[in-house]
């Protein structure tokens, strides 16, 4: 259910964020990510959300060409590429998120607050625990 729970909000984010925004909802969650703390490294927003660092690197080069974020060295490790929002990223994030969070209130508006608070702490505790859970998990005997 989970597999299948993921798969159909992927497609529907994708779908829904290249009808406003003309992005990936990968690309949304880059500018999200800078949005709340800006110049982060390619392997920082990697992480953040739970692709490959090879594969955000295109995603990066095709937002860049588009103006919405820029690439800039490192003042004190000049080793380091920090990646910093660019004025149209900021833009297009605020015409974005209004339909984001409408998405949001769509999937969620058949449960109580209760229900709510119960599926955040689920997918929270997953997100946080899932290389844990799965090194641990043992094969069914038979």
């Amino acid at each position: 259910m989970i597999n299948k729970a993921y798969a159909a909000i992927a497609r529907a984010a994708d779908k829904k964020t290249q009808q406003v925004a003309g992005l990936s909802s990968t690309q949304l969650g880059v500018l999200l990510f800078l949005s709340r703390r800006d110049g982060q490294t390619a392997t920082e927003l990697a992480k953040s959300l739970s692709v490959r660092k090879s594969s955000l690197s295109g995603l990066i080069d095709r937002m860049e060409e588009r103006g919405l974020v820029q690439r800039k060295k490192d003042l004190e490790d000049r080793r380091v590429v920090r990646i910093y929002l660019q004025a149209a990223a900021l833009d297009l994030l605020q015409r974005t998120m209004p339909v984001v969070r409408h998405i949001n209130r769509q999937m969620l508006a058949p449960f109580d607050e209760a229900e709510v608070a119960i599926i955040a702490r689920f997918l929270r505790h997953v997100a946080e625990n899932a290389e844990t859970l799965i090194a641990q998990a043992a094969p069914p005997k038979e």
